[in-house]
């Protein structure tokens, strides 16, 4: 029986009847990063909320299993056996769905849809900052050192493996440092990212194709991406956007991860 990292669509599609589950046993696998989505997604208001319910039952309904680690907390406890992790932000998250399944939507105030848009905007506008000062700042630079350097055939066949590796060392390090008080140093060149090699493959093809200029740099593809960091030779992985389809596309370790429900 095959294990599906589903990607948060699924979630919605699987709710609200746009396809149904697959015909073939296998087993759907929700993660952290799926919860978070559907815990702090703009359709969280009057028009749409009905959509978020019926993919929050899906979502309760469905997977064989759930991961709740996010993915930084994912890769730190891989290499760092001792690193507590909690759970709060998940578990908080899916009390919300089992509430939000069974609520009589017409009973839900402005004020209450209000608050929650100022919630979620706490969450999500510093993350989207951050994209909109990569795609204005470094991006261009980037961009152009490509164009004067080297053509797109020659960069899309250039390893950038130990870029990519390093840059996530980076940012698990500030993230450790703010979020835990302590310093979590990965060396880039350390074996056991070998476990990560799908997530680390796509975010290579992804960067070049930023560096092309082919793409921008999005808050969906952070999120889908990052997504990725679960999926080892053990499980495919089901999506239906398009972009992320095209990225896995391109490279030929990454399209044998595509799950084709039959």
């Amino acid at each position: 029986m095959e294990n599906i990292i589903c990607d948060t669509m699924i979630w919605y599609y699987l709710g609200n009847k746009i396809f149904e589950f697959p015909k073939r046993k296998v087993n759907l696998i929700g993660t952290s990063v799926s919860i978070r989505e559907l815990g702090t997604t703009p359709n969280l208001n009057k028009k749409k909320i009905h959509l978020v319910q019926n993919a929050a039952k899906a979502f309760l309904l469905f997977p064989k299993h759930v991961i709740k680690t996010n993915p930084l907390d994912y890769i730190i406890k891989h290499f760092f056996n001792d690193f507590n992790i909690h759970h709060d932000v998940e578990e908080n998250l899916i009390k919300g769905f089992e509430r939000l399944a069974i609520m009589d939507l017409q009973s839900i105030s402005n004020s209450t849809f209000e608050e929650i848009k100022r919630q979620i905007d706490e969450i999500r506008i510093p993350q989207r900052n951050y994209i909109n000062k990569i795609n204005s700042e470094i991006i261009p630079k980037r961009n152009e050192h490509v164009k004067n350097n080297t053509t797109a055939k020659q960069l899309r066949k250039t390893d950038i493996s130990f870029l990519v590796k390093d840059y996530f060392c980076d940012l698990i390090y500030e993230f450790s440092k703010t979020t835990f008080n302590k310093k979590y140093k990965i060396d880039p060149l350390d074996e056991r990212w070998n476990h990560f090699k799908t997530f680390t493959l796509a975010w290579e093809v992804y960067h070049k194709e930023i560096d092309i200029g082919s793409e921008k740099l999005k808050e969906n593809d952070w999120v889908d991406l990052f997504n990725l960091v679960y999926v080892n030779s053990n499980f495919k992985y089901w999506t239906i956007d398009q972009k992320i389809l095209r990225i896995l596309n391109l490279n030929t370790e990454l399209k044998n991860i595509i799950y084709t429900p039959i």
